[in-house]
C-alpha cells in the first residue's frame, strides 16, 4: 500500500512539472532554450557543400508563376 501511494505522489509531481513546462512553452517563456539547443545541434563551423545553390524569388518570378507557396520543386530546380 505505501508503495503504491508512493507512485501516485510520482505520478502527480511529473503532471504537475509537465503542465507548468507545457505552459511555459505554450507561453513562449521557453523559446531561448528552444533556439540554444537547435543552433547547438544544427549549426556547424564547416564549409558548406558545393551543391548548395542560393536562389532568388523577385516580383518577376512571382508573377510569371504565382505565389511561392504554390510553386513545385520543378520550378526550383
Amino acid at each position: 500500500m505505501k508503495k503504491q501511494k508512493q507512485t501516485i505522489k510520482q505520478l502527480a509531481v511529473a503532471a504537475i512539472v509537465a503542465a507548468i513546462l507545457t505552459i511555459l512553452a505554450g507561453a513562449g517563456a521557453l523559446s531561448w532554450a528552444d533556439n540554444l539547443m537547435a543552433d547547438t545541434l544544427f549549426q556547424r563551423q564547416e564549409p558548406t557543400s558545393g551543391r548548395i545553390v542560393v536562389i532568388g524569388i523577385d516580383q518577376a518570378a512571382l508573377q510569371e508563376y504565382g505565389p511561392f507557396q504554390d510553386w513545385d520543386r520543378n520550378i526550383m530546380a
